[in-house]
């Protein structure tokens, strides 16, 4: 669990002796200063800190990746200090976990404390803002769980229906519209069940996301559909994001069932891989084998926007609005392709801010 000490002592995390001289005699608290992530890990597992100003240029992390090692180990608040040649990362920063950011040109003793308590108080209101979300996500949970069983229920026995329906007797008859109607309905509240855990954790803490680890359990929660249509799933390397993996999951999710509820052949096969971009974001990418996408799918909206997009009646899209509503939410922007035998690509580009580096491997003593 990470670290939440109420100890008035600054971590100052600076690999310049003239920099941490400078910062550490502007404070009027006691100092622990940590020239690497590892040492200052250390520290924060020791109880020893409150409060953490970190720079962002260590020997042993490179931008964010030096925030998410610390926001593992510590949930106080942390103060970023850049300088000049890392003005870009500041906003980013705030986004991926930290209280505020400061600039090193121009820095005074005035300001760096007012930031100080500032970062104290909105940690404190961030604190009580993440009580309230976890209790909406734990309601959330339970009534998508409570629902989507006898949802799966009323759907199995709408398509029994509609296939004694096409059987038995001329097509169009009134039982088997009906029927199909009430598997278009269900498909439409079980969309609104994923968009409510999407609601439901769009505001939680974000966090190191292993998408590997992220696409086995969304497999593993898709393993008795996966059975039941003889789908196969191949998955390639993935990446590390800062992010929420609970929304990511939900992607996969959606995705993989789409491909199961749409691709028009038997036995589909769902391909999840990814590679990184030119200027050091990533591609992930979902795609199936199938025959059923049309024209009209392709054109909802390249990047698909979450806010504009408008599910059709038939099913399709309903889940596209959750995964470009979470993908955006994690800066990033999804596209809609035709694979070249047919199927549906779905594009998920994440940005280079959002990604990040392997954990650093921790020095010897």
């Amino acid at each position: 669990m990470p670290n939440t000490p109420a100890d008035p002592t600054v971590l100052l995390v600076e690999d310049s002796p003239s920099d941490a001289a400078w910062l550490s005699a502007m404070l009027d608290v006691p100092v622990v200063h940590a020239t690497t992530i590892a040492e200052a890990r250390q520290v924060l597992d020791e109880g020893g800190a409150g409060l953490v100003l970190l720079d962002l240029g260590l020997p042993d992390a490179d931008g964010m990746s030096g925030l998410a090692a610390l926001r593992e180990r510590f949930d106080g608040p942390i103060i970023v200090l850049t300088g000049h040649d890392e003005a870009d990362f500041g906003p980013a920063s705030v986004r991926h976990g930290a209280q505020e950011f400061l600039g090193k040109d121009g820095l005074d003793a005035v300001t760096l404390r007012l930031a100080m308590r500032y970062a104290r108080e909105r940690h404190q209101q961030a604190l009580q803002v993440t009580r309230a979300q976890q209790r909406l996500q734990r309601y959330a949970r339970a009534v998508a769980h409570d629902l989507r069983s006898p949802l799966t229920t009323v759907q199995g026995f709408a398509d029994l229906i509609v296939e004694d329906q096409r059987a038995a007797g001329p097509e169009g008859s009134a039982a088997g519209m009906y029927a199909e109607r009430i598997v278009v309905t269900v498909a439409r509240l079980a969309a609104m069940l994923d968009q409510l855990l999407v609601d439901a954790e769009s505001t939680a803490e974000e966090q190191t996301v292993d998408l590997t680890t992220v696409v086995d359990a969304a497999l593993q929660v898709l393993a008795d559909d996966l059975d039941a249509r003889r789908a196969t799933v191949t998955v390639g390397r993935m990446p590390t994001l800062w992010g929420r993996a609970a929304s990511l999951q939900q992607v996969v999710l959606n995705l993989v069932a789409n491909s199961l509820r749409h691709a028009g052949v038997d036995r589909p096969h769902v391909h999840i891989g990814a590679q990184q971009t030119g200027d050091g974001g990533w591609e992930v990418t979902v795609e199936d084998d199938g025959t059923a996408v049309d024209d009209e799918l392709i054109a909802m909206g390249q990047p698909l926007q979450a806010a504009r997009l408008k599910p059709r009646g038939d099913g399709h899209g309903f889940g596209l609005r959750a995964v470009a509503m979470v993908v955006e939410e994690h800066d990033g922007q999804t596209w809609l392709q035709r694979t070249d035998a047919g199927g549906l690509r779905v594009v998920l580009r994440f940005p280079s801010s959002r990604v990040l580096p392997p954990e650093p491997a921790p020095g010897r003593g």
